[in-house]
């Protein structure tokens, strides 16, 4: 989808990237994308299907998750903003789903949300 700002270290446009190659073997099933609206991030993350809603990593299916709603919440609006972290932010953990059902719901979810998604 257009418009959204993407951090994962496996991209070598990643600030991090060769940091990340260096200390790793793999890209990592971790990333997180910004929409620039907070209501557009909870409706992707809402209408998402396969994508567990939690704040815990630590499982093999794939989950998706609002850290500054979420995880995030107990720290001041204030502070977080000071610190960095986008209200906007969705977070994504890969799981063992097939890839392309993953795919295929989040491109739902974000067309869902009123994003265009080239396919």
């Amino acid at each position: 989808a257009q418009g959204l700002k993407v951090h994962y270290p496996g991209l070598k446009s990643n600030p991090q990237y060769e940091l990340h190659k260096s200390l790793s073997s793999g890209p990592g099933a971790v990333l997180s994308f910004e929409t620039g609206d907070v209501g557009l991030s909870e409706r992707i993350v809402e209408s998402a299907r396969l994508w567990g809603i939690s704040v815990s990593f630590g499982c093999v299916n794939s989950l998706i998750s609002m850290p500054c709603k979420m995880s995030h919440a107990s720290i001041p609006a204030e502070i977080r903003k000071q610190r960095h972290l986008p209200e906007d932010l969705i977070r994504l953990c890969v799981g063992i789903e097939h890839p392309e059902d993953l795919i295929n719901d989040l491109a739902r979810a974000l067309e869902v949300a009123g994003l265009k998604v080239k396919r």
